[in-house]
């Protein structure tokens, strides 16, 4: 059931700004935002994505920065990739360390766009947030270099996206 989107940014825990030095992530004297398994380096970061088609929804391949907030959180631009039914698919993909744990959301949009848009889906790891529609799980991980691997999972695969990976 669509529904329509609130005009949110997720409000983050401040936490500590970032931690310089001891960086796990090969980051050569880049500050980082401490986070488990791996600190995350403190700017801006690449996601990654192959191609999929599941049902009426099809994702092209893709590559697009995450833009970092300057304390603990990243966001893309609203992203025009794929279709969903006929029509333009739409989606965003906000990556986050909170209490120390990754958090990642993709909120999927139709035709008009993710301003003002009426949501499709969203799916990821923060149920805090209220996404029960299926999960983005970290699958694998690297702290030298640094790079996180998201798979959608959840009950019969109830979260339709490609895979993400995150890298400097």
């Amino acid at each position: 059931m669509a529904r329509k989107r609130a005009h949110r940014r997720a409000v983050l825990p401040m936490g500590d700004m970032f931690a310089v030095g001891g960086c796990d992530c090969s980051c050569e004297g880049v500050a980082t935002e401490p986070c488990s398994p791996c600190n995350i380096p403190a700017q801006n970061l690449v996601l990654t994505w192959p191609a999929l088609t599941s049902g009426f929804i099809h994702f092209t391949s893709g590559t697009t920065a995450l833009v970092w907030n300057g304390t603990n959180a990243w966001i893309t631009a609203c992203i025009e990739s794929g279709t969903y039914l006929s029509n333009n698919l739409y989606f965003q993909v906000e990556f986050a360390c909170q209490t120390g744990v990754y958090y990642i959301t993709l909120t999927m949009f139709d035709a008009a766009g993710c301003n003002g848009a009426f949501e499709i889906y969203a799916c990821g790891n923060d149920e805090a947030m209220g996404f029960g529609l299926g999960t983005m799980s970290l699958s694998t991980n690297t702290c030298s270099p640094f790079s996180l691997l998201f798979i959608p999972s959840g009950a019969g695969g109830s979260c339709v996206a490609p895979n993400f990976t995150i890298t400097p």
